[in-house]
């Protein structure tokens, strides 16, 4: 993350949604998870809602599946950065960009949005347990709450807020992506 945060034109690749050989980027998680998302998105249509709790190369993946993204993020210059970087490839009028200081305004940042409006929450930026706990209810019936980094000990909480909805979890040889379902 430190390269995106400083500047290294490689960042501006991720965040542009190109890899070093120019190709498309995908969120920095899982790529099973990817896939799983990619999939309940392309059901949808393009007519997907989805929050993210931490931005970057995901907001632009997320811009180009769906009609309206909220990021939550606590660094107002990387907030900047993220959306200047959206409006330059056209995608600045399906974001919006919600900075929140560290602390419980961070995962409160959401509460202005509708309960169960989300097709998609994925947690991936700070204070995880907290956010999980913030957004569940505002996942529709059939969405997805996704938990990035879910194997750390410290996560369990989220796991036990989520045990009545169907989950899958997916690994690489670092990392573990949790994909939960908000049954009904």
């Amino acid at each position: 993350m430190e390269d995106l945060m400083t500047g290294n034109p490689l960042g501006v690749n991720h965040v542009l949604g190109l890899n070093e050989t120019g190709g498309p980027l995908e969120p920095w998680l899982v790529r099973g998870a990817i896939g799983k998302i990619e999939r309940h998105l392309g059901r949808l249509a393009g007519r997907a809602a989805a929050l993210e709790f931490g931005s970057g190369s995901g907001s632009y993946w997320l811009c180009q599946r769906c009609q309206s993204v909220v990021s939550v993020e606590h660094n107002r210059q990387w907030a900047d950065r993220v959306t200047e970087l959206l409006a330059g490839v056209r995608l600045a009028e399906r974001h919006r960009m919600v900075v929140a200081a560290l602390g419980p305004e961070y995962e409160r940042a959401v509460a202005q949005i509708e309960p169960e409006s989300l097709d998609l929450v994925l947690v991936d930026g700070r204070r995880r347990v907290r956010c999980v706990k913030s957004s569940a209810g505002l996942v529709r019936a059939g969405g997805l709450l996704v938990l990035d980094n879910s194997e750390r000990h410290y996560y369990g909480a989220a796991h036990e807020l989520l045990a009545g909805w169907p989950a899958e979890s997916f690994r690489n040889s670092l990392w573990q992506t949790t994909v939960w379902r908000r049954p009904g």
